[in-house]
């Protein structure tokens, strides 16, 4: 028995439900996950502090600095990271002379080329049953 289009629409959106539903599990384990971590780096921060200013016989502009270092660095490494990252996926592009950027309006087009052959989709099916 054919399909009908309101069949075929109802099992998208029930798709689009589960996944939205197995996407919002993700995202809160891994911000406990992250939660997790972060509270793991700021108390073994404080360790690394405890002996870098008790154990080792360093000048005290040193210490400060390595400190300050080491507080700061969850703040700037992924400044760090992305500008690594551009700087390679430019030369990257440069040497081989490939374009990377995106184009937004290519993209949306795109995307509303998907939506009409999904609609043409479901009018054939409708039209001359499944596949």
């Amino acid at each position: 028995m054919p399909r009908s289009p309101e069949d075929i629409l109802t099992d998208r959106e029930l798709l689009f439900q589960q996944k939205y539903i197995h996407q919002v599990q993700t995202i809160e384990t891994l911000t406990l996950l992250n939660t997790i971590l972060t509270y793991a780096y700021f108390i073994s921060i404080i360790f690394v502090l405890y002996y870098l200013f008790t154990k080792y016989d360093l000048s005290i502009y040193v210490k400060i600095g390595l400190g300050l270092f080491i507080i700061a660095y969850p703040f700037v490494i992924h400044l760090i990271e992305i500008a690594i990252y551009n700087t390679s996926v430019y030369i990257g592009a440069f040497i081989t002379g490939n374009p990377v950027d995106r184009d937004i309006d290519a993209e949306e087009e795109h995307k509303a080329r998907l939506d009409k052959e999904f609609l043409e989709r479901v009018e054939w099916t409708r039209m001359n049953g499944p596949e």
